[in-house]
């Protein structure tokens, strides 16, 4: 039979306890504010341009995806050559859900000539479930909410947190207020330099694979873009290697045969680039490839999307 004395111990247990679970919550707030204030402040790095394509660019044309795009796509080619402002949208370690998420609430406020959408040579059955961390200090925009739900089931519960949108990303955040940082980057475009000097990769696909989420998420980017008469144009970019058995590229065209202003070019398995001083490593072109690369995406997409 319990006495008086266990009563009162239970009782001052759960009041230090609610005292530290106060105190616990207070900072886990006064810490997520002052994140949401470097993030605010951000001028240079990942965040800063996240920051720009989600409130303030307006650029004409514009380029998605991962760091296939933030490498490949040069603005200074594309946009003079087709005499429209040009920003590069692409970010590393990124993928589809990313780049849908960020079309999204870009086309939510104007209206662009062209959406570029890099897609990775095995976009379809590669799964982004823990790598949309980037998209979580975002998460009170009601555009990204869908999106992130993708990064984990619990990710609502999660980000009842201050502190949880921000895991592993303070480093950045402090690097992001430096400016100079940003010197090399070409309107969100990061051109590598250093020549390739190993093999040639060798790239498999299975069907099996499929993430048919991604699918549906893009089939729905592609209905919006031609519900808003936006032109959009699909592109694998090159790889230094072979890509076996491309599921990828068979559903990226079969999607372009859906959407009257969508169309496709893929550069895989393109004989163009098999030279490996033009990539930086298998999956990334140099700066010397970016060029060659965007001369020739500037030819054939002239040829296949009237975006004036």
């Amino acid at each position: 039979m319990k006495g008086p004395g266990n009563n009162n111990q239970i009782w001052k247990f759960t009041k230090v306890f609610g005292s530290m679970l106060a105190i616990l919550f207070l900072l886990d707030t006064l810490l997520g504010h002052s994140f949401d204030y470097l993030l605010s402040r951000q001028r240079s790095g990942m965040f800063y341009r996240a920051n720009y394509i989600i409130k303030s660019c307006k650029e004409e044309v514009l380029v998605f995806g991962s760091s296939r795009a933030s490498h490949h796509y040069n603005p200074d080619i594309l946009g003079k050559r087709l005499d429209a402002s040009f920003y590069n949208c692409g970010q590393d370690a990124q993928g589809l859900v990313y780049s849908c998420a960020m079309i999204t609430a870009v086309v939510n406020r104007y209206k662009p000539k062209l959406v570029i959408i890099d897609i990775n040579p095995t976009e379809f059955t590669t799964s982004e479930v823990g790598k949309l961390n980037i998209l979580l200090p975002y998460h009170t925009n009601p555009v990204f909410q869908r999106f992130i739900s993708y990064n984990g089931k619990s990710e609502r519960l999660k980000l009842m947190s201050g502190i949880y949108p921000y895991n592993s990303q303070f480093g950045a955040l402090l690097l992001g207020l430096d400016q100079k940082r940003e010197l090399s980057v070409i309107s969100g475009y990061l051109p590598l330099q250093g020549s390739y000097k190993g093999g040639p990769a060798l790239i498999t696909e299975r069907s099996a694979d499929i993430k048919s989420i991604k699918i549906e998420l893009l089939e729905e980017v592609l209905t919006m873009l031609e519900n808003k008469d936006i032109p959009s144009l699909l592109v694998t970019s090159p790889v230094y290697g072979k890509v076996l058995n491309n599921v990828t590229d068979s559903i990226c065209k079969s999607l372009a045969n859906k959407y009257l202003h969508t169309s496709f070019i893929s550069f895989c398995n393109n004989n163009k680039y098999s030279s490996r001083s033009l990539f930086k490593d298998n999956y990334h072109l140099n700066s010397s490839g970016a060029i060659v690369f965007s001369n020739e995406l500037l030819e054939e997409a002239v040829q296949r999307i009237n975006y004036n």
